[in-house]
Protein backbone atom coordinates (compact mmCIF):
# COMPACT_ATOMS: atom_id res chain seq x y z
CA UNK A 1 0.00 0.00 0.00
CA UNK A 2 2.78 2.29 -1.17
CA UNK A 3 0.81 4.42 -2.80
CA UNK A 4 3.29 6.96 -4.43
CA UNK A 5 5.90 4.89 -5.36
CA UNK A 6 6.64 5.18 -8.46
CA UNK A 7 10.56 3.71 -8.95
CA UNK A 8 12.27 0.89 -7.61
CA UNK A 9 15.57 -0.93 -7.70
CA UNK A 10 16.03 -4.13 -6.59
CA UNK A 11 19.51 -5.32 -5.79
CA UNK A 12 20.98 -8.49 -8.02
CA UNK A 13 21.51 -10.53 -4.77
CA UNK A 14 17.78 -10.68 -3.87
CA UNK A 15 16.40 -14.63 -4.10
CA UNK A 16 12.93 -14.32 -3.45
CA UNK A 17 10.05 -11.68 -3.05
CA UNK A 18 7.27 -12.36 -0.90
CA UNK A 19 3.14 -12.42 -1.00
CA UNK A 20 1.83 -9.10 -1.45
CA UNK A 21 5.16 -7.38 -1.32
CA UNK A 22 4.08 -4.77 -3.63
CA UNK A 23 0.17 -5.36 -3.44
CA UNK A 24 -1.54 -1.74 -4.34
CA UNK A 25 1.61 0.40 -4.52
CA UNK A 26 -0.80 2.55 -7.31
CA UNK A 27 1.75 4.34 -8.72
CA UNK A 28 4.99 1.77 -9.27
CA UNK A 29 5.13 2.28 -13.51
CA UNK A 30 7.54 0.09 -13.89
CA UNK A 31 9.86 -2.86 -12.35
CA UNK A 32 12.79 -5.11 -13.28
CA UNK A 33 12.62 -8.11 -11.12
CA UNK A 34 16.75 -9.51 -11.13
CA UNK A 35 17.46 -12.95 -12.37
CA UNK A 36 18.44 -14.33 -8.69
CA UNK A 37 14.75 -13.59 -7.77
CA UNK A 38 13.00 -16.98 -8.99
CA UNK A 39 10.76 -17.20 -6.13
CA UNK A 40 7.85 -14.83 -6.09
CA UNK A 41 5.03 -14.97 -3.70
CA UNK A 42 1.30 -14.51 -4.57
CA UNK A 43 -0.66 -11.54 -4.65
CA UNK A 44 2.79 -10.04 -5.58
CA UNK A 45 1.97 -6.96 -8.18
CA UNK A 46 -1.60 -7.04 -7.48
CA UNK A 47 -3.72 -3.97 -7.97
CA UNK A 48 -0.70 -1.96 -9.15
CA UNK A 49 -3.08 -0.12 -11.25
CA UNK A 50 -0.36 2.08 -13.29
CA UNK A 51 2.17 -0.76 -13.92
CA UNK A 52 3.33 -0.69 -17.73
CA UNK A 53 6.50 -2.07 -17.55
CA UNK A 54 7.57 -5.34 -16.01
CA UNK A 55 10.42 -8.07 -16.85
CA UNK A 56 10.63 -11.36 -14.95
CA UNK A 57 13.59 -13.45 -14.22
CA UNK A 58 14.63 -15.77 -16.52
CA UNK A 59 14.57 -19.36 -14.05
CA UNK A 60 10.84 -18.04 -12.47
CA UNK A 61 8.98 -21.19 -12.93
CA UNK A 62 5.76 -20.45 -11.51
CA UNK A 63 3.51 -17.33 -11.09
CA UNK A 64 1.39 -17.80 -8.35
CA UNK A 65 -2.17 -16.83 -7.37
CA UNK A 66 -3.10 -13.03 -8.26
CA UNK A 67 0.29 -12.16 -9.14
CA UNK A 68 -0.84 -9.34 -11.27
CA UNK A 69 -4.53 -8.83 -10.36
CA UNK A 70 -5.93 -5.45 -10.80
CA UNK A 71 -2.81 -4.35 -12.91
CA UNK A 72 -5.50 -2.04 -15.44
CA UNK A 73 -2.32 -0.74 -17.43
CA UNK A 74 -0.46 -3.63 -17.99
CA UNK A 75 -0.41 -3.72 -22.22
CA UNK A 76 1.59 -7.27 -22.26
CA UNK A 77 3.86 -9.49 -20.29
CA UNK A 78 6.60 -11.73 -21.72
CA UNK A 79 7.02 -14.91 -20.02
CA UNK A 80 10.30 -16.69 -19.22
CA UNK A 81 10.76 -19.81 -20.78
CA UNK A 82 11.35 -21.97 -17.81
CA UNK A 83 7.63 -20.68 -16.26
CA UNK A 84 6.04 -24.54 -16.23
CA UNK A 85 2.84 -23.41 -13.89
CA UNK A 86 0.18 -20.10 -13.75
CA UNK A 87 -1.74 -19.84 -10.51
CA UNK A 88 -5.18 -19.01 -10.24
CA UNK A 89 -6.01 -15.22 -11.68
CA UNK A 90 -2.50 -14.66 -12.19
CA UNK A 91 -3.54 -12.01 -14.46
CA UNK A 92 -7.20 -11.48 -13.92
CA UNK A 93 -8.51 -7.91 -14.31
CA UNK A 94 -5.48 -6.75 -16.83
CA UNK A 95 -7.85 -5.30 -19.03
CA UNK A 96 -5.28 -3.50 -20.89
CA UNK A 97 -3.84 -6.95 -21.70
CA UNK A 98 -3.58 -7.32 -25.79
CA UNK A 99 -1.37 -9.94 -25.85
CA UNK A 100 0.75 -12.41 -24.32
CA UNK A 101 3.33 -15.39 -25.13
CA UNK A 102 3.13 -18.71 -23.38
CA UNK A 103 5.88 -20.76 -22.87
CA UNK A 104 6.19 -23.96 -24.68
CA UNK A 105 6.93 -25.30 -21.26
CA UNK A 106 3.97 -24.82 -19.44
CA UNK A 107 1.86 -27.26 -17.82
CA UNK A 108 -0.43 -25.75 -15.93
CA UNK A 109 -3.10 -22.81 -16.36
CA UNK A 110 -5.35 -22.36 -13.32
CA UNK A 111 -9.01 -20.57 -12.50
CA UNK A 112 -9.66 -17.03 -14.03
CA UNK A 113 -6.25 -16.78 -15.14
CA UNK A 114 -7.04 -14.07 -18.01
CA UNK A 115 -10.64 -13.07 -16.61
CA UNK A 116 -11.65 -9.75 -17.39
CA UNK A 117 -8.80 -9.11 -19.83
CA UNK A 118 -11.45 -7.65 -21.88
CA UNK A 119 -8.73 -6.33 -24.62
CA UNK A 120 -7.41 -9.55 -24.87
CA UNK A 121 -8.00 -10.59 -28.72
CA UNK A 122 -6.32 -13.63 -29.21
CA UNK A 123 -4.14 -16.22 -27.10
CA UNK A 124 -2.17 -19.84 -28.19
CA UNK A 125 -2.28 -22.11 -25.50
CA UNK A 126 0.88 -24.70 -26.48
CA UNK A 127 0.09 -28.57 -26.34
CA UNK A 128 2.20 -28.96 -23.50
CA UNK A 129 -0.84 -27.95 -21.54
CA UNK A 130 -1.93 -30.61 -19.06
CA UNK A 131 -4.17 -29.04 -17.36
CA UNK A 132 -6.66 -25.82 -17.85
CA UNK A 133 -8.66 -24.20 -15.32
CA UNK A 134 -12.47 -22.86 -15.24
CA UNK A 135 -13.47 -19.72 -16.46
CA UNK A 136 -10.21 -18.47 -17.81
CA UNK A 137 -11.55 -16.47 -20.27
CA UNK A 138 -14.57 -15.13 -18.48
CA UNK A 139 -15.15 -11.88 -19.48
CA UNK A 140 -12.88 -11.99 -22.44
CA UNK A 141 -14.63 -9.54 -24.76
CA UNK A 142 -12.61 -8.86 -27.20
CA UNK A 143 -11.30 -12.33 -27.96
CA UNK A 144 -11.19 -13.46 -31.95
CA UNK A 145 -9.14 -16.49 -32.03
CA UNK A 146 -8.26 -19.23 -29.68
CA UNK A 147 -5.93 -22.00 -30.42
CA UNK A 148 -5.43 -24.96 -27.64
CA UNK A 149 -4.53 -28.29 -26.79
CA UNK A 150 -8.26 -29.19 -26.20
CA UNK A 151 -11.29 -27.41 -26.36
CA UNK A 152 -12.35 -27.09 -22.64
CA UNK A 153 -11.09 -27.15 -18.59
CA UNK A 154 -9.85 -30.14 -16.97
CA UNK A 155 -7.42 -32.43 -18.26
CA UNK A 156 -6.67 -34.03 -21.98
CA UNK A 157 -8.96 -37.26 -20.37
CA UNK A 158 -11.79 -35.24 -18.73
CA UNK A 159 -12.64 -32.32 -20.22
CA UNK A 160 -16.05 -31.79 -21.65
CA UNK A 161 -17.74 -28.62 -22.52
CA UNK A 162 -16.59 -25.73 -24.52
CA UNK A 163 -18.32 -23.12 -22.54
CA UNK A 164 -16.62 -24.19 -18.65
CA UNK A 165 -13.64 -21.78 -19.93
CA UNK A 166 -15.70 -19.14 -20.34
CA UNK A 167 -17.97 -19.45 -17.24
CA UNK A 168 -21.23 -18.63 -15.96
CA UNK A 169 -21.30 -14.81 -14.83
CA UNK A 170 -24.11 -12.89 -17.08
CA UNK A 171 -22.43 -10.14 -19.56
CA UNK A 172 -24.61 -7.75 -21.98
CA UNK A 173 -21.30 -7.57 -24.18
CA UNK A 174 -21.17 -11.44 -24.11
CA UNK A 175 -23.40 -14.02 -26.46
CA UNK A 176 -25.70 -16.27 -24.00
CA UNK A 177 -25.04 -20.30 -24.73
CA UNK A 178 -26.44 -23.26 -23.30
CA UNK A 179 -24.82 -26.14 -22.89
CA UNK A 180 -24.96 -29.42 -20.81
CA UNK A 181 -22.72 -29.32 -17.43
CA UNK A 182 -20.85 -32.76 -15.83
CA UNK A 183 -24.20 -33.15 -13.88
CA UNK A 184 -26.21 -33.23 -17.53
CA UNK A 185 -28.26 -30.18 -16.43
CA UNK A 186 -28.31 -27.07 -18.94
CA UNK A 187 -26.22 -24.36 -17.60
CA UNK A 188 -25.83 -20.81 -19.76
CA UNK A 189 -21.99 -19.83 -20.43
CA UNK A 190 -21.15 -16.40 -21.93
CA UNK A 191 -18.57 -16.27 -24.76
CA UNK A 192 -17.42 -13.15 -26.26
CA UNK A 193 -19.09 -11.63 -29.56
CA UNK A 194 -16.05 -11.84 -31.62
CA UNK A 195 -14.45 -15.58 -31.05
CA UNK A 196 -14.55 -16.84 -34.60
CA UNK A 197 -11.89 -19.03 -34.31
CA UNK A 198 -10.93 -21.98 -32.88
CA UNK A 199 -8.01 -24.26 -33.84
CA UNK A 200 -7.41 -27.24 -31.85
CA UNK A 201 -3.79 -28.04 -31.58
CA UNK A 202 -2.28 -31.49 -32.16
CA UNK A 203 -2.65 -34.40 -29.74
CA UNK A 204 -6.38 -33.74 -29.19
CA UNK A 205 -7.96 -37.54 -30.08
CA UNK A 206 -11.74 -37.27 -28.93
CA UNK A 207 -13.73 -34.19 -29.08
CA UNK A 208 -16.35 -35.32 -26.48
CA UNK A 209 -20.63 -35.30 -26.79
CA UNK A 210 -21.77 -31.58 -26.37
CA UNK A 211 -18.47 -30.50 -26.04
CA UNK A 212 -19.11 -27.21 -28.53
CA UNK A 213 -23.45 -27.52 -29.07
CA UNK A 214 -24.39 -24.36 -29.51
CA UNK A 215 -21.15 -22.07 -29.93
CA UNK A 216 -22.73 -19.97 -32.81
CA UNK A 217 -20.20 -17.78 -32.70
CA UNK A 218 -17.96 -19.77 -34.10
CA UNK A 219 -16.77 -19.04 -38.03
CA UNK A 220 -14.13 -21.08 -38.68
CA UNK A 221 -12.94 -24.57 -37.02
CA UNK A 222 -9.54 -26.27 -37.65
CA UNK A 223 -9.20 -29.92 -36.06
CA UNK A 224 -6.50 -31.61 -35.65
CA UNK A 225 -4.95 -34.82 -37.89
CA UNK A 226 -4.56 -37.05 -34.27
CA UNK A 227 -8.45 -36.53 -34.02
CA UNK A 228 -10.05 -40.00 -34.49
CA UNK A 229 -13.79 -39.63 -33.12
CA UNK A 230 -16.07 -36.90 -32.14
CA UNK A 231 -19.12 -37.71 -29.71
CA UNK A 232 -23.02 -37.27 -30.48
CA UNK A 233 -23.79 -33.15 -30.76
CA UNK A 234 -20.31 -32.67 -30.40
CA UNK A 235 -20.45 -29.55 -32.52
CA UNK A 236 -24.16 -29.04 -32.44
CA UNK A 237 -26.11 -26.06 -33.45
CA UNK A 238 -22.97 -23.88 -34.51
CA UNK A 239 -24.98 -22.31 -37.18
CA UNK A 240 -22.35 -19.44 -37.63
CA UNK A 241 -19.75 -21.96 -38.84
CA UNK A 242 -18.52 -21.50 -42.55
CA UNK A 243 -15.12 -23.25 -43.12
CA UNK A 244 -14.08 -26.33 -40.98
CA UNK A 245 -10.59 -27.69 -41.51
CA UNK A 246 -9.91 -31.13 -41.07
CA UNK A 247 -5.64 -32.00 -41.06
CA UNK A 248 -6.59 -35.85 -40.77
CA UNK A 249 -6.09 -37.76 -44.08
CA UNK A 250 -8.84 -40.41 -42.54
CA UNK A 251 -12.05 -39.12 -41.91
CA UNK A 252 -12.65 -38.82 -37.92
CA UNK A 253 -15.59 -41.01 -36.69
CA UNK A 254 -18.72 -38.67 -36.13
CA UNK A 255 -22.39 -39.40 -35.30
CA UNK A 256 -25.48 -38.35 -37.65
CA UNK A 257 -25.78 -35.76 -35.38
CA UNK A 258 -22.47 -34.48 -34.46
CA UNK A 259 -22.69 -31.36 -37.21
CA UNK A 260 -26.61 -31.08 -36.33
CA UNK A 261 -27.48 -27.78 -37.48
CA UNK A 262 -24.97 -27.01 -39.17
CA UNK A 263 -25.90 -25.30 -42.32
CA UNK A 264 -24.52 -27.67 -44.63
CA UNK A 265 -24.89 -25.60 -48.27
CA UNK A 266 -22.52 -23.07 -46.56
CA UNK A 267 -20.45 -24.43 -44.56
CA UNK A 268 -17.00 -25.22 -46.55
CA UNK A 269 -15.43 -28.58 -45.46
CA UNK A 270 -11.01 -28.66 -46.41
CA UNK A 271 -9.19 -31.97 -46.26
CA UNK A 272 -6.03 -32.82 -46.81
CA UNK A 273 -4.72 -33.22 -50.53
CA UNK A 274 -6.16 -36.69 -51.69
CA UNK A 275 -8.87 -37.10 -49.39
CA UNK A 276 -11.75 -35.91 -50.61
CA UNK A 277 -13.24 -38.85 -51.83
CA UNK A 278 -12.98 -40.23 -48.40
CA UNK A 279 -14.98 -37.44 -47.03
CA UNK A 280 -17.70 -37.94 -49.27
CA UNK A 281 -18.41 -41.52 -49.21
CA UNK A 282 -18.25 -41.35 -45.55
CA UNK A 283 -21.49 -41.26 -44.34
CA UNK A 284 -22.07 -38.65 -42.12
CA UNK A 285 -19.25 -36.65 -43.44
CA UNK A 286 -20.72 -36.46 -47.00
CA UNK A 287 -23.31 -34.17 -45.63
CA UNK A 288 -20.87 -31.59 -46.28
CA UNK A 289 -22.03 -30.06 -49.97
CA UNK A 290 -18.70 -27.99 -50.38
CA UNK A 291 -15.53 -30.44 -49.91
CA UNK A 292 -12.24 -28.51 -50.97
CA UNK A 293 -8.71 -29.64 -50.13
CA UNK A 294 -5.87 -27.39 -49.65
CA UNK A 295 -2.06 -27.51 -49.36
CA UNK A 296 0.39 -28.20 -47.63
CA UNK A 297 0.99 -24.90 -46.33
CA UNK A 298 -2.02 -24.54 -44.60
CA UNK A 299 -1.10 -28.01 -43.20
CA UNK A 300 2.46 -26.60 -41.86
CA UNK A 301 0.63 -23.50 -40.00
CA UNK A 302 -1.55 -25.59 -38.12
CA UNK A 303 1.28 -27.74 -36.65
CA UNK A 304 3.09 -24.97 -35.66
Amino acid sequence: YCYHLQELTLPTTLKSIGKAAFCSCHGLNRISIPDNAILLGSQVFADCKSLTEVKLPEGLLQLKSNSFTGCISLPSVSLPSSVVYLGNSAFEGCNSFTRIDIPDKIVHIGDRVFADCHALEQITIPPSVHHLGKHIFSGCRSLKTLTVPFPACGTPATFSNFGELFGTTPDIEMRKISQDNETGKETNYYLPHSLSVLRILEGCEVIPSKCLMNCFVLKELHLPSSLYMMGEKAVYGCAGLKTVYCQAAEPASIRADTFGGIRFNVCRLHVPQGSTEKYKQDKHWKYFSQIEEYGTTLQAMNRS
